[in-house]
């Protein structure tokens, strides 16, 4: 005959006080498993934005770094989600929605049709600049690296090492030099190349072509303060909207009037 195994454990009962154990014999140890208390895990809380692709748990904060626009900024603001965070150009009217790579954006948000872009962040592709006022935000955050095509006349570009790159072709240059002002031909040879570079963003001006495909629009030379200019900065690298504080300050208290509030 199978010999019957005997489970004890003690059960602390809790009134005002604590008082003695009482001890309570179990005869299956299924029933003993039931009355042991249970275990959760942690939930993990990030200090800074993942810089690379996570794997995905509920209710985790992926976006703990939040940009505050000054209150001078009319033009832009951004609105954060645990997964995802949206990027509304108030003067081109138009929305981005950028997703934590590793997460699903939700499927409602992006059939609502809300979006000119969803894209998932870090962004890796690179971007294609369309104004040479452009160059400048992205060298400051020391992402010259990640301009893949200059969309215009090279003549116009006055940075050195920009410069360099299109020189030694490292990026590309797209630009009719036989009819550079024709602006059908240039609006095409734009859209040849996002067809065959489909990662690449392209950075458009406040009155450049919003619409098209894999173009984000930037109006920071519409803003009212410097500042407010500046603060679009942070969103020329598309996913370092809080890198311009820990590289730039040093550049705001220097160019800025001290009047002017640093934030």
């Amino acid at each position: 005959m199978q010999q019957t195994k005997h489970f004890s454990f003690v059960l602390f009962m809790i009134d005002k006080y604590i008082v003695d154990p009482i001890i309570i014999t179990i005869m299956k140890p299924s029933i003993a498993l039931l009355l042991l208390p249970l275990t959760t895990s942690a939930q993990t809380v990030l200090e800074t934005n993942p810089k690379e692709c996570v794997d995905y748990e509920e209710g985790v904060d992926y976006f703990p770094e939040k940009f505050i626009p000054h209150e001078t900024t009319d033009l832009f603001d951004i609105e954060y989600y645990d997964t995802y965070k949206v990027v509304n150009n108030k003067f081109n009217e138009k929305s981005y929605l950028l997703y934590q790579c590793g997460t699903e954006p939700p499927a409602d948000e992006i059939n609502s049709d809300k979006y000119h872009m969803v894209l998932s962040v870090p962004h890796k592709g690179g971007v294609a600049i369309t104004q040479t006022p452009q160059i400048a935000p992205l060298e400051l955050l020391a992402t010259r690296t990640d301009i893949n095509a200059y969309i215009g006349n090279p003549q116009l570009v006055s940075s050195p090492c920009l410069n360099h790159l299109l020189n030694e072709e490292t990026v590309e240059t797209i630009f009719n030099a036989d009819d550079p002002y024709n602006s059908t031909l240039n609006r095409q040879n734009a859209l040849d190349y996002v067809a065959a570079n489909p990662d690449t963003i392209v950075f458009a001006g406040p009155t450049g072509n919003d619409e098209d495909e894999r173009h984000m629009a930037f109006a920071a030379s519409q803003e009212r303060t410097a500042i407010a200019t500046f603060d679009w900065v942070s969103t020329s690298s598309i996913d370092c909207y809080f890198i311009y504080l820990k590289i730039l300050i040093e550049y705001k208290l220097t160019y800025i009037p001290l009047h002017m509030h640093i934030h």
